[in-house]
């Protein structure tokens, strides 16, 4: 700037100096504020948000979040760094304003806003509707599912005895895991499950519930059979707190359900008669249910001399869980047995029993006998397993067993 002065006589004089101008500022916001997401968790909140951005070296800047002020300085490389206590920043899920005002030594004033969304909280249920009924074996094998609901897209992690299925939550917020046949072991004990969520802003939030699981079932026991002619009028089975139904497998290709009358003899032992007899030539399915719904059945073969033809061949027979083969009220039987013929006994077991005498006679192909054996009312049973993949027969030691 140059300046010259002239007086009335005509003088003049000139000077010259230098006006610093200064009309500009800036300012601005990080991105990625906390932990980069822009969205402030739980966690995050308690620990403190902390607000980052740049303005002009040395200038004054005030930030401003959800309605609490903040005056920090910016350092000689043009940052600013600003922290919001939990106390400042109110719980819940809302988007926060950001402003941001610098003022440099000259007075220039700049401002800027950002969003920074508060995320503090999240859900999670579990439909334990399912719960109210043990877990039983059929259900087991088709697959337990659990569901419920959580934020959308948060991520669940559900446990199950150890056993973990991981899902998203969909948009609509359900979500459900399956645990598939063989990943739940079978038995009869309190499973635990227990579920956590991650939502998008990194939120937690678990809860549990446990269910029972019931798979086991005793198979029925005849105890005694009473014939009338060659007609079967009553027989006598354990029983174990379970429900029986009684049907005929009839020479021409049939079942049916025939009608009893049971009478207790002791806590552990029914008769039942039956209403009419059953007829020479039929073989008795004896079907038992548990409480928890589980099946498993005993074929009583009644006829001399008999093969797989009519019995285990009966076109009825898959319609049944067959689990128990009673070959001691007929004469000289002959069976064979196979790994697929054990599996389609059954639907819920890959184990047989057989029980019988030394006139009977069992072939089971490729089946091993190992060193086990089990006792069944006083009698000893040998174990052997068929093919590669837990096929399992147990039989009376009484009986010729060929391999």
């Amino acid at each position: 700037m140059t300046v010259t002065a002239t007086d009335a006589a005509g003088n003049s004089s000139t000077t010259t100096g230098t006006v610093h101008v200064d009309t500009e500022i800036n300012v601005g916001i990080d991105s990625g504020q906390a932990g980069g997401d822009d969205i402030a968790n739980a966690e995050e909140v308690t620990n403190g948000v902390t607000l980052t951005g740049t303005a002009e070296a040395g200038s004054q800047v005030q930030v401003s979040l959800a309605g609490a002020t903040d005056y920090v300085t910016a350092d000689a490389d043009g940052n600013w760094s600003s922290t919001f206590a939990s106390s400042q920043i109110a719980q819940g899920e809302y988007d926060a304003t950001v402003t941001v005002i610098a003022t440099d030594d000259a007075g220039n004033a700049a401002s800027s806003s950002a969003i920074l969304r508060i995320d503090t909280s999240t859900n999670v249920s579990m439909d334990t509707g399912m719960f109210v009924t043990p877990v039983n074996a059929e259900q087991l094998q088709n697959g337990v599912e659990l569901d419920g609901t959580a934020e959308a897209g948060a991520v669940v992690l559900v446990t199950v005895d150890g056993v973990v299925r991981e899902t998203v939550a969909d948009e609509n917020g359900h979500w459900m895991v399956t645990y598939e046949d063989g990943s739940l072991p079978e038995g009869t004990y309190n499973a635990s499950a227990n579920v956590e969520v991650t939502d998008i802003a990194g939120n937690t939030a678990t809860t549990s519930a446990t269910f029972l699981v019931d798979t086991e079932v005793t198979n029925p026991l005849i105890k005694s059979v009473t014939f009338a002619d060659d007609d079967v009028t009553s027989l006598s089975i354990s029983t174990d707190d379970q429900a029986f139904d009684f049907y005929a497998l009839n020479p021409d290709g049939t079942a049916t359900e025939l009608s009893t009358t049971e009478f207790a003899l002791s806590p552990e032992e029914s008769l039942v008669v039956l209403n009419p007899s059953a007829s020479d030539g039929t073989h008795l399915v004896i079907a038992a249910t548990d409480d928890a719904g589980n099946t498993s059945d005993t074929l009583l073969v009644l006829d001399d001399n008999v093969t797989n033809t009519g019995t285990l061949e009966h076109n009825q027979i898959d319609g049944f869980n067959i689990e128990g083969i009673e070959l001691d009220y007929a004469s000289d039987a002959n069976l064979t047995l196979t790994e697929d013929m054990i599996r389609d006994l059954s639907s819920t077991s890959d184990t047989v029993t057989v029980h019988g005498g030394s006139d009977d006679t069992v072939t089971i192909e490729n089946a091993a006998k190992t060193t086990q054996t089990v006792d069944i009312e006083g009698e000893t049973y040998d174990i052997y397993t068929v093919g590669d993949d837990g096929v399992t027969v147990v039989i009376d030691q009484d009986i010729n067993v060929v391999i």
